[in-house]
């Protein structure tokens, strides 16, 4: 049976700098894209589960909702993995709104809508490899974002395409959106081989451990 990775305090720390670096960012990227004022808060309290765990984590974002959006990149470079951004259908047409008033359907997208959400998410997802990258010195890009919507198992099984799901552990990060006083509820899930994880953690760790002699 899989374990999950269990994290030292220090590489705890290490994941809350990154989301907080990512947010910094990609708080520039949004603002100049919407031209409104925009905060994007990615919360301190994450959780590690295995693949299986991976439409609870979805289903989490609403008790009301059976239908899902979400922005997926591949990450490319020195590691392998997945990266979502997953919001409630409610709260995905809302993130919308906040670059065009005009999306007032809640049963289909525009093309605009579209677009923006997944340049927004790419913002979001180059914000956060850039800050891995940081930490851990490997080179790490994502590939270009495709957009999927259904119910929890159609954004589940796409979510892991590509990936081996035996030795999948998912870090899932909750995150806040706001913009004009409006808070827009989502996730973000970091989904790699565990062996991936922990070469990213280890290098960190050595790299802000480092002490040059002089």
């Amino acid at each position: 049976m899989q374990q999950n990775i269990k994290l030292t305090d220090f590489q705890i720390d290490i994941l809350k700098e990154v989301g907080s670096i990512c947010s910094c960012w990609a708080i520039t990227g949004l603002s100049q894209l919407t031209d409104k004022k925009i905060k994007l808060e990615m919360m301190p309290r994450f959780q590690i589960v295995p693949a299986s765990g991976i439409s609870q984590l979805i289903r989490n974002l609403s008790m009301v909702s059976k239908w899902f959006v979400g922005i997926r990149s591949r990450i490319l470079g020195g590691v392998k993995g997945n990266i979502l951004i997953i919001f409630s259908g409610e709260s995905a047409f809302a993130f919308m709104n906040i670059f065009s008033s005009e999306v007032k359907d809640k049963e289909s997208f525009t093309i605009e809508g579209i677009s923006f959400i997944k340049e927004a998410g790419l913002i979001i997802i180059c914000s956060f490899l850039q800050a891995l990258s940081r930490f851990s010195d490997l080179v790490i890009f994502p590939s270009i974002p495709d957009l999927v919507n259904g119910n929890v198992e159609v954004v589940s099984n796409f979510v892991i395409k590509g990936l081996s799901r035996e030795s999948l552990e998912v870090i899932s990060m909750e995150t806040v959106f706001v913009a004009e006083e409006r808070k827009i509820k989502g996730s973000f899930l970091l989904i790699m081989e565990e062996k991936s994880i922990r070469t990213i953690l280890e290098i960190a760790e050595k790299y802000l451990n480092y002490k040059p002699t002089i």
